[in-house]
């Protein structure tokens, strides 16, 4: 059997060692400042940025036992700024103040503080968000109700390392809707006022960490400003407009009777506009199905006359929310975040295009909403009657 020439066997080798040459481009981690939250506020006619940095040893994996396993305090994150005449140059200006190179593509929240959005608008730092190839549109967009973003970012979350996650948390497992970059600009993009989650400090129990934060309100945009916010029951009736209603339980009083505690289990909403005599006009239908898991009444639930009564009692309550939300979106904010012209376009785009649009403002704030509640008590629990 005839050997290969030694040539070929170092031409061989010499290929081999092209595959060896590693990662030419690679980057210990100890080297890079990595971004997950970033914050702006108004300061005089400056822009003041917040970044939050995460130390190296908290990027790690849990398992194990390893320094990486802590809970969230503030230790686990350094807080940069920059000041500067736009939110670029203030964004510049914290880079330089960090001794590593600065990773944005991990940014998961974006939290404006409210006299920013009030005063500054948004355009200028979405288009940033949009133009820099290391963001990502999936960028959460939150507002801190009432204080600075700042004042939001040097809070921790004694159940996550890093407070970015834990905001991610709590828009999966809570009630409140997720609002990303990507729909914050396409609703500003297709003439539909945009709205976001709110953001505030609250009192803990602890003496270590005496505030944390929690997701609450929602801010309502006109175009890209901040122009008030909706409330308790307000919120309520935007998510059942939007369907974006989900693990939610609620109370329901029941005339004459008592309370019954309500748990949603699904929910689905439709907005239709429809013309009456040629002019808009708009239909909004919710239907849901929910659970009794609180019987504070009376009532025994093997009676469907029973059960009706906690329906209605519902469907009222729903339909009250809703109006509510809608009466001060109309005639107090002025602010179309429900997308109704975008309804109207889809459906009449000749008339909202030669007719609507260009008295939009008018039109919107005198325009007739029919609500309609359809809602059916599925299950009452494991016993029917009251343990009273």
């Amino acid at each position: 059997m005839k050997r290969p020439k030694v040539w070929r066997q170092l031409a061989m080798c010499s290929l081999l060692l092209f595959l060896c040459t590693g990662c030419w481009d690679a980057a210990e981690i100890d080297d890079l400042a990595i971004v997950t939250a970033a914050g702006w506020d108004i300061q005089g006619s400056n822009v003041v940025t917040s970044v939050q940095v995460a130390r190296p040893s908290e990027l790690g994996s849990t398992s194990g036992g390893g320094s990486g396993g802590s809970t969230g305090t503030s230790q686990t994150f350094v807080l940069e700024q920059g000041v500067g005449v736009d939110p670029v140059s203030a964004l510049e200006e914290a880079r330089r103040k960090l001794s590593r190179r600065m990773i944005l593509s991990h940014r998961e929240v974006l939290v404006l503080g409210e006299d920013f959005a009030r005063q500054q608008g948004v355009s200028t730092l979405l288009d940033e968000v949009v133009r820099d190839p290391q963001s990502r549109l999936r960028t959460d967009v939150l507002v801190a109700y009432h204080t600075n973003a700042e004042d939001i970012l040097k809070l921790p979350y004694a159940l996550n390392r890093m407070p970015a996650r834990a905001i991610r948390g709590m828009e999966q497992t809570g009630t409140m809707p997720r609002v990303d970059a990507r729909e914050f600009i396409a609703d500003l993009t297709d003439d539909r006022d945009p709205y976001a989650v709110g953001i505030e400090p609250v009192e803990t129990l602890s003496e270590n960490e005496p505030q944390t934060f929690r997701l609450d309100h929602v801010a309502v945009f006109r175009r890209d400003k901040l122009v008030g916010w909706l409330e308790n029951r307000q919120v309520e009736g935007l998510l059942w407009i939007e369907g974006e209603m989900r693990n939610l339980s609620t109370t329901v009083s029941v005339p004459g009777r008592g309370y019954v505690g309500l748990k949603l289990d699904t929910e689905r909403s439709t907005v239709t506009p429809v013309l009456q005599r040629g002019r808009p006009e708009i239909r909004i239908t919710v239907q849901a199905t929910d659970d009794i898991i609180e019987n504070g009444t009376s009532l025994d639930f093997n009676q469907q006359q029973a059960v009706e009564q906690v329906r209605a009692a519902a469907e009222q309550q729903i339909e009250s929310d809703i109006k509510r939300t809608l009466d001060v979106l109309q005639h107090q904010y002025h602010a179309d975040i429900c997308g109704f012209g975008q309804k109207l376009y889809e459906h009449y785009p000749r008339l909202y295009q030669t007719q609507l649009k260009p008295n939009w403002d008018q039109v919107y704030e005198n325009l007739p909403v029919d609500v309609q509640v359809n809602l059916q008590v599925r299950r009452s629990g494991l016993t029917v009657q009251s343990l009273k």
